[in-house]
């Protein structure tokens, strides 16, 4: 299961919750990745030329736990996004690169302060 903070996992709640109001199942698929793991999705995906993109390592709101990759059913994104933004939510089907999939705590928080952060966070799964 993924990790993310604890702040992060109250909100993903609320978010799962809303998206069924409307219809929607959403699962929690990537969040808190390591330096190394981080490292791994840069080089897989330029190996690959898969969509969408990734932040350097250290620059990654996964790398401190204030991010999401989620599936939902249906495959309603745009409706996933406009919920995830209600919520205070930073949604990538916005990013000059889409990642639909992908939310993080980036409209509030910056990344030097989600790291300041994560130096005594709790990461809990989700």
């Amino acid at each position: 299961m993924p990790r993310v903070d604890e702040l992060f996992a109250e909100m993903y709640a609320m978010l799962v919750d809303e998206a069924a109001r409307a219809g929607l199942a959403v699962s929690a698929r990537d969040g808190y990745r390591t330096f190394q793991e981080q490292a791994s999705v840069l080089k897989r995906r330029g190996q690959f030329g898969r969509g969408g993109t990734a932040a350097p390592v250290g620059r990654s709101y996964h790398n401190y736990g204030f991010a999401l990759d989620v599936a939902i059913t249906p495959a309603r994104w745009d409706r996933f996004g406009a919920i995830a933004e209600g919520l205070g939510f930073r949604w990538g089907g916005r990013f000059s690169k889409r990642e639909p999939w992908h939310i993080d705590l980036g409209s509030f928080l910056t990344i030097d302060e989600a790291r300041d952060i994560f130096d005594r966070a709790y990461l809990r799964e989700v």
